[in-house]
């Protein structure tokens, strides 16, 4: 089978859906599958690999650029794909739906989060796709059932996957690993996108309230700070800055070999799909504090994998942080059991049910 993976996230950035998308695209090239992936690239970015159509765009009318520019290649290159597999609901998803009806193709569409709807024209254009891609496409998949609910689906539910064995072949090691960063005691990790909605700050405050004279909590982080939440999450790190409470790399290509120098993961965000950061974190065997939003307890089991807390509650949080940072043998437990559940969400597996859903649907169309 042919099948052209259609992202509107750029291969150069690391988020949850880019790296879903690898995950797979990996997998179904090992069962045997030739896939291609379309997605943006920005003029400084570098190139994302093989088996990828990325295309230039700039920072000014790049949604319109990049739809244009992605149908005049699905055009060109419409021999090299027999289904379009699309993510969101996004001016690109959008334009190769409307392709793939035209071409007579089959077209499946995976939805990963609702995201917050922006007012006037655009948020009625970004309904107008979402519904045209739930109701239009050949097959609907949602990354959680949570997901599902939310946006008022008929598909099936495919959980996102995760390689465990090449995630724990590439981690770094630990004392080396910690001593580089010159970091010691307790240290939580935090990587992907810094922003207030992903619960940064309130990890901030939760870690400097867990109680004196306890052990001294860290963050550990990469990845990029949101522009807009940029000077609020400066200035609460600023904050008692002498106990350096905070420990961020930026972006690093290499954030899953950095995971060895956590005890453990950290995500207490107000909304989600089914997080592939926590999936990796498990993978890594890092006990999970995370919140009770979107697919997370459908991944998270509360107490066996870690713990889940209602988002914006601070005193649960930092007393997780506490018992965590305190109780080496409740760490010791949950480390077991986050490496076999996240076996549980394999990448092969995740494979398998997205051909298994291609095909059918080859033979609907």
């Amino acid at each position: 089978m042919q099948v052209c993976i259609v992202s509107p996230y750029r291969l150069a950035t690391v988020s949850g859906v880019t790296t879903m998308v690898r995950n797979l695209a990996t997998g179904l090239r090992l069962a045997g599958h030739r896939v291609t992936i379309l997605a943006p690239r920005f003029v400084t970015d570098s190139r994302g690999g093989p088996g990828s159509w990325e295309i230039p765009i700039g920072n000014t009318m790049a949604n319109l650029a990049l739809s244009v520019r992605g149908l005049r290649v699905l055009l060109r290159n419409r021999s090299h794909w027999d289904l379009l597999h699309l993510h969101q609901a996004h001016p690109v998803t959008f334009a190769s739906l409307v392709l793939g009806r035209i071409l007579d193709r089959p077209v499946v569409t995976t939805f990963h989060l609702v995201p917050p709807r922006p007012r006037g024209i655009r948020g009625l254009a970004e309904r107008l796709w979402t519904r045209a891609l739930i109701s239009y496409s050949d097959g609907q998949v949602f990354v959680s059932e949570e997901t599902r609910r939310e946006f008022g689906g008929d598909g099936i539910v495919i959980y996102n996957g995760v390689d465990v064995q090449s995630i724990q072949a590439g981690a770094a090691k630990r004392e080396e690993l910690r001593r580089a960063l010159g970091i010691d005691g307790f240290v939580v990790a935090f990587m992907g996108r810094l922003a207030v909605a992903k619960g940064f700050v309130d990890l901030v405050r939760a870690a400097k309230g867990v109680r004196e004279p306890g052990p001294r909590v860290s963050i550990l982080s990469t990845g990029e700070i949101q522009e807009a939440d940029k000077a609020r999450i400066l200035r609460e790190t600023e904050r008692d800055s002498d106990k350096r409470i905070w420990i961020h790399l930026g972006p690093r290509g290499d954030h899953l070999a950095l995971l060895a120098a956590a005890d453990a993961f950290a995500l207490p965000s107000y909304k989600e799909g089914f997080p592939m950061s926590l999936l990796e974190a498990m993978a890594a065997g890092l006990p999970i504090i995370a919140t009770q939003v979107g697919g997370i307890p459908e991944l998270v089991r509360d107490t066996i994998d870690g713990f889940l807390v209602p988002p914006g509650d601070l005193n649960a949080l930092s007393a997780r942080l506490e018992l965590l940072a305190t109780d080496r043998g409740t760490r010791a437990r949950l480390a077991d059991n986050v490496v076999e559940r996240a076996k549980q969400f394999d990448t092969r597996r995740m494979a398998a049910s997205y051909a298994e859903l291609f095909e059918k649907v080859v033979l609907k169309v």
